[in-house]
């Protein structure tokens, strides 16, 4: 039996950051992963798609398997230059302190002072459309795919339904989105889905919002399909990208003291610690969306705090990034929702045509805000859209998370021409408002 401080089950973005993060503090850390570090990332491999380029019969796909490579490579190097423990097999708890790890039919104990849960999460499935593998596919079915769609349906406009539908419409598919709420990617700021939607509409994107399927029909590798109000189509393929179901199996041997949500998830507090003393989840299997930044910090915060370093998730301070045609990066509050959290929202906006960057290169599609508290004026939160959105999200989650008020966002060098040059504009405009020179009226 081997020893450790912290043992990390699951090898995906969030056990990556855990195991990492724990090994820089000098902890002694094993990570466990059943297949290949990176987890959930190479199953969702239609962001790295978006980056490789359109298809030329099957080179993108290989293309992409040898990046994927590299990248676990690089993984790899990095958690043993923080000598962490990589141990390939499926792993299940015994109790909270001993994982059993079963590798080619050998067996062997785990045992740590601390675990970090990091197992992730499946898709749950429509049980009138159950997964096919072939015609009716889940998000990680997509990697399977070595020939591109002529027709495809999305089912579900959240993150991830947006990013397929932009993917395809790249690839040249005819492309379906739809949703049985009013808007895509709830949650987002109004006024950014609104253009979003606008743009997805130039580039041919159908949205069919407000509907639901009824019923389908497969025949000779197609699908009839009817939407509620009659609407009928037929297709190629069906993706259900809708939620998702944490991935608990391992679980069993501390079920009975484990508190569970609808979906499997485990349920955790701020500091990412379970019901079960000295077990702590990152990560999707917690219930949160399978997203790479908001696994990274749950794992940082976890490992910390299982060291007795006393760390607590912000949301608040995470970014969000959606990669539609264009981009969208949001941090913090909106104008809309701010109030919830006790403050008195002011924003400043600012529309990218108006841009010196965009004039010169034509990218004039894009839209930026800043939120501001009326009361400190802070800065609160960030949303934009445009190329280069996820490049400049980070500041904002920054100037954030130090309280940095509007003025410090608004005298930030920048390049000419930038990107960049819009958030400063949207921080004047805010600081106009909140000193009364520009109304909202």
């Amino acid at each position: 039996m081997e020893n450790y401080d912290i043992a990390v089950l699951g090898g995906g973005i969030a056990g990556i950051s855990a195991a990492v993060h724990a090994g820089e503090l000098g902890a002694r850390v094993c990570l466990i992963e059943k297949g290949q570090i990176g987890g959930n990332v190479f199953r969702r491999r239609y962001k790295m798609a978006m980056a490789c380029g359109v298809p030329q019969g099957g080179l993108l796909f290989e293309g992409m398997e040898r990046r994927e490579r590299a990248i676990s490579s690089g993984w790899l190097e990095t958690i043993n230059e923080k000598k962490v423990v990589f141990k390939v097999g499926n792993g299940s708890l015994i109790n909270n302190s001993e994982i059993m790890v079963r590798s080619d039919g050998r067996d062997e104990i785990v045992k740590a002072g601390k675990i970090i849960l990091a197992t992730g999460s499946v898709p749950i499935q429509i049980p009138s459309m159950p997964f096919d593998g072939e015609t009716i596919l889940s998000p990680d079915d997509v990697i399977t795919l070595r020939e591109i769609p002529a027709n495809i349906l999305v089912v579900g406009a959240n993150k991830t339904g947006c990013e397929l539908v932009t993917l395809f419409n790249r690839w040249g598919s005819r492309v379906f989105l739809c949703d049985e709420r009013s808007h895509i990617l709830s949650g987002q700021d109004p006024d950014i889905i609104a253009a979003l939607e606008e743009e997805m509409k130039k580039q041919k994107i159908k949205l069919l919002l407000n509907r639901k399927p009824v019923s389908i029909y497969k025949e000779n590798g197609r699908v009839d399909i009817t939407l509620d109000g009659e609407i009928k189509f037929t297709t190629d393929k069906i993706i259900i990208a809708g939620l998702q179901s944490a991935n608990t199996e391992a679980l069993e041997a501390v079920r009975p003291g484990l508190l569970l949500g609808e979906r499997k998830e485990v349920l955790v507090n701020d500091r990412m610690e379970s019901s079960v003393p000295g077990i702590y989840a990152v990560g999707s299997v917690t219930g949160c969306s399978p997203d790479p930044l908001l696994s990274e910090e749950g794992g940082r915060i976890a490992a910390k705090n299982a060291l007795g370093k006393g760390r607590t998730l912000n949301m608040d301070h995470v970014p969000t990034i959606v990669y539609t045609d264009p981009e969208i990066a949001s941090v913090g509050c909106t104008a809309t929702n701010g109030h919830y959290k006790g403050f008195r929202t002011v924003e400043g906006c600012f529309n990218s045509n108006a841009l010196d960057h965009s004039i010169i290169t034509g990218e004039i599609v894009g839209l930026f805000k800043i939120v501001a508290d009326k009361t400190t004026k802070k800065v609160i939160g960030m949303h934009i859209l445009g190329s280069g959105a996820s490049e400049m999200i980070s500041l904002a989650a920054l100037t954030i998370k130090k309280g940095l008020a509007v003025s410090d966002l608004a005298a930030l060098p920048c390049g000419w021409p930038s990107r960049f040059q819009g958030v400063k504009k949207a921080a004047r405009m805010c600081l106009d408002r909140l000193s009364g020179k520009h109304s909202d009226s």
